[in-house]
């Protein structure tokens, strides 16, 4: 199945699902009412601005060999990693809820749906534009893009739908009775395992990824299972004491 590249005008698909997924971001925060309006236009800017460089310095760090002075100073897209921009948007926010004293459920949890979502928009554009490219494979479902000298996976859309099955999880784990840091520790740490396992799928890709990317990993899920265990600790010592 051969694929079409998408551009629209001189922007790519995947430019126009980014600028798409911001919009979505900055639209949704603007309704909240945690916020003053002055409030909301401080978070916006700064989350925008710490996203760019958290997603600068990641790409850097993982692409440390081969850094020049134009990379590091471009704007363009592909010189930018998503997690990075997730981490320090979220270091952000947790840093203003904190000074603003909101709560991080109304605070967090959105951004991380705002990350499977935009994530999951992302992974589409790159898909019709051709930025990223899966390894050769025999499979029904492989495809095939102009610059692909064979048949490829659809590693883009594997990540696709990682994002979306841990928004999903998120979503359930919404109507059982956890606690929010939990659910949305979970909900990240499944993320996390499958973007490791697509990691191979990627063309010179391997299970896991690198050792940068393994480290990400690693610390990421070592992180949720420490408030997952946490949180368990937290509530058994309330049934232990309310029984005493």
């Amino acid at each position: 199945m051969e694929i079409p590249i998408i551009c629209i005008g001189k922007l790519s698909f995947y430019q126009l699902m980014i600028g798409l997924a911001a919009i979505l971001g900055i639209t949704y925060l603007l309704f909240q009412k945690e916020y003053t309006p002055k409030q909301k236009i401080i978070v916006i800017v700064t989350t925008i601005i710490s996203a760019l460089i958290g997603a600068r310095i990641f790409y850097l760090i993982i692409n440390y060999k081969t850094i020049t002075i134009h990379k590091i100073f471009s704007l363009q897209f592909t010189y930018f990693k998503g997690y990075g921009a997730l981490i320090f948007s979220l270091l952000n926010i947790i840093v203003l809820s904190k000074i603003y004293k909101i709560k991080l459920k109304k605070t967090v949890e959105p951004l991380l749906m705002w990350f499977y979502i935009g994530g999951a928009l992302a992974k589409i554009g790159c898909f019709f534009t051709g930025c990223c490219k899966g390894k050769p494979t025999e499979l029904p479902w492989a495809i095939y893009r102009k610059f692909d000298e064979t048949k490829v996976h659809p590693a883009e859309l594997y990540d696709c739908g990682a994002f979306i099955f841990s928004l999903i999880i998120l979503l359930i784990l919404k109507t059982i009775k956890i606690k929010d840091s939990t659910r949305m520790a979970i909900s990240l740490m499944v993320y996390v395992i499958l973007r490791s396992i697509i990691e191979e799928t990627y063309y010179n890709g391997v299970i896991f990824g690198d050792t940068i990317s393994r480290i990400v990993y690693g610390v990421t899920i070592f992180i949720c299972m420490c408030v997952i265990i946490k949180d368990i600790f937290i509530k058994y010592k309330k049934i232990r004491n309310n029984r005493l």
